[in-house]
């Protein structure tokens, strides 16, 4: 049974502190908040493998085609595509909302908490993504999730179909195609038959790339991934 984790480098990343150090104080109010992140999460997740074929470029997954350059390009070479949705539950979300009412700043780390918790059972998603795709000799790749690059948000309704996420992982959406819990999240995953050479993506598909904090002081918002003999880029 998988036990949330938060990286506490991740979530004072996320808390503003890239590169930085927090004062005592903070540091212990951080760590209050880390133990009401690992208190209050459920992390859970879903995921399906499924065929993915290629029409004049474009990706068409289970049928149906992907729409946007850029996840094109990031499933160039893909055999296969796993969709996984990833949650940390409804308590996790009355927790941030609670303390929201209570104090601002214990909220904002809180929510950076809970930002690398989702992290950590994302990755704990892609594992096990690669152990499916490892027994078909493939390996995984990147997470591509929609509003990424030109992926509209609208595909969100694409991953309710697939993994039917309000009634498995008690995932819905706004009319805007929010996730609640907000602590959510939904990806592709190419599958190839060979390691992927670098994780797709990055800075060059980011909405975010032209006013980016992480970009201003030489970093970037990605991180390592753990990984094994097919685990790749995920």
């Amino acid at each position: 049974m998988y036990a949330p984790e938060v990286d506490r480098s991740e979530m004072l990343r996320y808390a503003g502190f890239a590169g930085g150090v927090p004062d005592e104080a903070t540091a212990r109010r951080a760590g209050a908040m880390t133990d009401v992140c690992l208190r209050e999460a459920r992390p859970a997740w879903r995921y399906a493998l499924l065929d993915l074929a290629f029409d004049g470029g474009t990706p068409v997954l289970d049928g149906a085609p992907l729409p946007g350059r850029d996840i094109a390009r990031h499933l160039q070479g893909a055999q296969r595509c796993a969709m996984m949705a990833v949650t940390l539950g409804l308590g996790a979300e009355r927790a941030l909302r609670a303390m929201q009412q209570r104090s601002m700043a214990d909220a904002l780390l809180l929510d950076a908490a809970m930002s690398a918790c989702v992290e950590s059972a994302a990755d704990a998603c892609c594992r096990d993504i690669a152990h499916d795709a490892g027994a078909s000799g493939l390996y995984v790749g990147a997470r591509f999730s929609p509003g990424y690059g030109d992926l509209p948000l609208s595909m969100q309704r694409a991953f309710e179909r697939a993994l039917d996420m309000r009634r498995t992982l008690g995932i819905s959406m706004t009319d805007g195609c929010l996730l609640i819990p907000q602590k959510s999240v939904t990806a592709f995953v190419g599958l190839y038959p060979q390691r992927p050479s670098r994780a797709e993506g990055g800075c060059d598909l980011c909405p975010a790339r032209n006013n980016c904090a992480y970009r201003r002081t030489g970093g970037a918002c990605s991180r390592p991934r753990r990984s094994d003999s097919r685990e790749g880029e995920c």
